[in-house]
């Protein structure tokens, strides 16, 4: 236990110094895309076939690029002859509504502190309860490595409870089966 203890001490602080500092990112990491509509040659509609997902769209010289459907793949980006979509090392893609996902080359509007109406539903704090409702394992995965020391979600008010009716949200990994229906929606139904 005393050797333990030593090690400890020796390894020193752990957990990330985020938010005052940006997190290290792997080379490989893709953050928020960029576009650039006056790069964009009218019609063109490369990059719109290449997309698995049909996150990007585009009007006329308009090119829009939906966060919530795209995959990170970079399809798009190998298929557009001009450079209009490339990735930044960007890591802050949170927003507070569904809409402001979607990109027009202009900036990101990014979430924003909560009201004085959430703060006191909330006090400061977050509970929540996972659901696996079909998935292959990698969001739990991702999931419980925000709990170690390194990330340490804690410190921000954020905790996983074993109870829904300990809960104040609920975090679904996974496409819903129809085997977990069920399971899910009693889940929802006990959460306060």
């Amino acid at each position: 236990m005393l050797k333990a203890l030593l090690a400890r001490v020796h390894q020193g602080r752990r957990t990330l110094a985020y938010p005052e500092e940006t997190p290290p990112l792997p080379d490989r990491f893709r953050g928020l895309p960029q576009l650039d509509p006056g790069r964009c040659r009218t019609g063109c509609g490369d990059c719109v076939e290449a997309c698995p997902t049909g996150a990007i769209r585009t009007n006329g010289p308009e090119l829009t690029l939906d966060l919530g459907r795209c995959l990170f793949c970079v399809d798009c980006v190998e298929a557009c002859p001009d450079g209009a979509i490339t990735y930044s090392r960007e890591y802050r893609m949170a927003t507070r509504a569904r809409e402001d996902l979607v990109l027009d080359g202009g900036a990101l509007r990014l979430a924003t502190a909560l009201d004085d109406e959430s703060r006191r539903i909330f006090g400061r704090s977050l509970k929540l309860r996972q659901v696996s409702a079909g998935g292959c394992n990698a969001c739990e995965a991702d999931v419980n490595v925000l709990n170690t020391v390194v990330f340490d979600l804690g410190r921000f008010g954020i905790q996983f409870v074993a109870s829904p009716r300990h809960a104040d949200g609920l975090l679904v990994t996974g496409a819903v089966s129809d085997h977990m229906k069920l399971a899910l929606r009693k889940t929802y139904d006990a959460i306060p």
